[in-house]
């Protein structure tokens, strides 16, 4: 399955749920550090997959300096007692990214979805799975935090419908604690060969 260019997963719904993990992500990143603890390397920088599978191969600067301005509003929204509080600026990134052929001019391409996006949303998934993890060691709560890019890669590669989807995703689990022995970066080429080890699994299915 080299390239998917009709993927089960609604192109809609699979930017907004990316959209909102981008912003889980990066409020957990933002308190995270402002407690003292240096958690950069766990940001999932989930933008870059949004934009590309949006259409935009590249961006000016002045696009990523705005997307990072969005989300900086999460940290004002009490998103753990409601996560619907997040749906309205979910939505406003969405339509500014979706207008920014129109309005900047910027070339956009036909929805293409490959192995190098699955395998980078996998990636991004194991760096999410260990993190969570070193957290509930230091004693902090991050179940809240939990993101949904698992069940998008298994839409996307048409798993999730499968009787035996249960016996996948077990499976799938066992490989990812793989992680947890592994030092967390986002150009950790042990992460990048578990991840393409991931997906040879899952395409293999």
């Amino acid at each position: 399955m080299e390239t998917l260019t009709s993927a089960p997963i609604d192109n809609y719904e699979l930017i907004i749920s990316l959209i909102k993990d981008d912003l889980v992500n990066s409020r957990l990143i933002h308190n995270l550090n402002s407690i003292g603890i240096d958690a950069n390397n766990y940001n999932l920088n989930l933008r870059m997959a949004i934009l590309k599978l949006m259409g935009f191969q590249s961006v000016s600067d002045s696009i990523h300096d705005q997307y990072y301005e969005f989300t900086l509003r999460s940290k004002d929204i009490d998103f753990v007692a409601d996560p619907q509080l997040l749906n309205p600026l979910v939505q406003e990134i969405y339509r500014f990214l979706n207008g920014l052929d129109r309005k900047t001019m910027q070339t956009r391409m036909p929805l293409v979805i490959n192995k190098t996006i699955i395998t980078d949303l996998i990636r991004q998934d194991l760096i999410n799975y260990s993190m969570i993890h070193s957290l509930g060691n230091i004693q902090i709560n991050a179940e809240d935090y939990l993101l949904d890019i698992g069940r998008i890669v298994f839409e996307i590669m048409d798993i999730e419908s499968r009787e035996d989807v249960e016996t996948i995703f077990e499976q799938y689990s066992k490989m990812s604690e793989q992680v947890l022995s592994m030092q967390v970066s986002q150009s950790s080429a042990d992460i990048k060969r578990l991840a393409g080890e991931i997906y040879g699994y899952l395409e293999g299915k």
